[in-house]
């Protein structure tokens, strides 16, 4: 399996995969890209050798990726799809109504400690895991010399110890359950560019980075396998 960091742009979409066949595949879409496109892809990767290997992730500022996650897997029968956000808006109550293999549990990140429970009270309660997408984010943009310690701990908070232990019990149930399962984090193009103001933003995606990595390097003996995303 690939483990660290996958990140394949439409135009390198089919040399990668025919590069890459006997692999897991990750496929970064732009938020252009129409859901008749993102559903004739899957069906064309969903056959023969990379048949249950492909973790599809569709990205936008403009769109939620639950709804495409729910409308790719909704006609298998095999695999539900879990929001979570603080609060359910228009969006999700429409995604509800029309996939019922969609379900979303109202949680707020910055509550680190309050993972553990949601867990065990909520999450394994639906269903084994297979995958967990790990794609909230605060940005507290502004320049290091105005930098303030409550909202620096309150990104950490959501951008980076809530993914941790969403990440620690994820693994947890897929070795419970022997499942060869998929962890995915989005990052960032800052981690890698220097933004002015940034700094701090940038760091969180980073430390998500760098954790993704070790994960993979720890798990993927098990066929567990972490990747990050990094758009831009």
């Amino acid at each position: 399996p690939l483990m660290g960091k996958v990140l394949l742009k439409d135009s390198e979409l089919y040399t990668k995969i025919k590069e890459k066949a006997n692999a897991n595949v990750i496929i970064c879409l732009d938020s252009d890209t129409k859901i008749d496109e993102t559903k004739r892809i899957y069906n064309l990767l969903n056959t023969g050798r990379l048949r249950n290997k492909i973790w599809y992730i569709r990205l936008g500022e403009k769109n939620l990726p639950y709804k495409d996650f729910a409308e790719i897997y909704e006609n298998d029968g095999k695999y539900g799809v879990i929001g979570i956000s603080r609060r359910e808006n228009n969006v999700v109550d429409s995604i509800k109504k029309e996939y019922s293999n969609y379900v979303h549990i109202n949680f707020d990140l910055n509550n680190t400690t309050e993972v553990k429970r949601l867990y065990r009270e909520e999450i394994r309660k639906i269903g084994s895991i297979y995958g967990l997408v790990n794609n909230s984010a605060m940005a507290y943009d502004d320049i290091v010399t105005n930098l303030d310690y409550e909202k620096l701990h309150m990104m950490y908070q959501i951008n980076v110890y809530s993914p941790m232990m969403l990440t620690k019990y994820a693994i947890r149930d897929m070795i419970l359950h022997k499942t060869q399962g998929s962890i995915i984090h989005i990052s960032s193009v800052s981690a890698h560019t220097g933004y002015k103001g940034l700094a701090m933003y940038a760091s969180t995606k980073g430390a998500m980075e760098a954790f993704s990595l070790d994960t993979a390097r720890e798990w993927g003996i098990r066929g567990i396998r972490s990747n990050v995303v990094a758009p831009g």
